[in-house]
């Protein structure tokens, strides 16, 4: 417990947590791999428990819907009170229709950030309890 503690105030000193971004590469060459080439990726800047950043995916002559693909949530393995489960790794994905803004005007603007918002507090979510 004590170095759990240690360890969440040392990574919110530095601003980010010392497994941030583990998996941000395989996860952006599978997401490329289904969807095509990032559009964006949007970072936290101050993240001291989890690190999640979300990867834009564009609409495209093929899709009319936005993708988005939290990284983070899988840098750290999921368990049932301690004890491991057989997929202890995952991510989320969301599907926003193509006519939805994500830009920085729209991170300004509480209704249009929303969906983003709610994708990072759900994969905070599985850690909150670490």
């Amino acid at each position: 417990m004590l170095k759990k503690l240690f360890n969440r105030a040392k990574a919110a000193i530095s601003g980010l947590p010392s497994d941030a971004g583990g998996n941000l590469a395989a996860i952006t060459r599978f997401g490329e791999s289904a969807l095509g080439e990032v559009t964006q990726a949007l970072h936290e800047i101050h993240s001291p428990d989890l690190h999640i950043d979300v990867l834009h995916f564009a609409p495209n002559s093929e899709r009319d819907f936005h993708y988005l693909i939290t990284s983070g949530m899988s840098d750290r393995a999921m368990t049932d009170s301690g004890v491991a489960i057989d997929e202890p790794f995952w991510e989320l994905t969301i599907a926003l229709p193509g006519h939805w803004q994500i830009n920085a005007a729209a991170a300004k603007d509480a209704a249009l950030w929303a969906p983003i918002r709610l994708l990072k507090e759900l994969a905070r979510y599985p850690s909150s309890a670490w």
